[in-house]
């Protein structure tokens, strides 16, 4: 039942017309929430779907997708170790964000994320907060 429940859920989200995607996605973080540990093989079909949202114009939308993965990381932190990379590099960019909520789940969700696996070493952080790697093999173009 919950195959059926996530993938037409995956479906609906991916739907250039539907238009309702916040209160759908809080549905996912009550969904996660309820089932906790069930959710551990979706999660992988969901974390593209939230890393996009997150890059979306909408700030509510945007925000309860970065609640999702926040939701999502305190739960089941071993599914979102490899997903980790992606979701920092687009929540670095929602740090600045212009609304206080965004700002604030993100530095929240950046926190936990960075406190799950293994330790990010200094280009895994140069890659997220688009720097420059220090001792790059690419020396400068010219």
């Amino acid at each position: 039942m919950l195959d059926d429940l996530t993938d037409k859920m995956i479906i609906i989200m991916n739907q250039n017309s539907f238009k309702a995607h916040t209160p759908l996605l809080e549905c996912i973080i009550s969904l996660v929430f309820h089932v906790e540990q069930d959710f551990t093989p979706y999660a992988s079909k969901f974390l593209p779907v939230l890393i996009e949202f997150i890059a979306c114009n909408d700030w509510s939308t945007k925000k309860v997708a970065i609640d999702a993965i926040y939701s999502m990381t305190a739960i089941i932190k071993e599914e979102i170790i490899p997903f980790r990379l992606d979701i920092l590099q687009v929540l670095n960019h929602c740090r600045f964000d212009k609304i206080k909520p965004v700002r604030e789940a993100t530095l929240e969700t950046i926190k936990l994320i960075k406190e799950i696996g293994p330790p990010l070493d200094e280009e895994q952080l140069a890659l997220i907060e688009d720097k420059p790697v220090k001792n790059s093999k690419q020396g400068p173009q010219g």
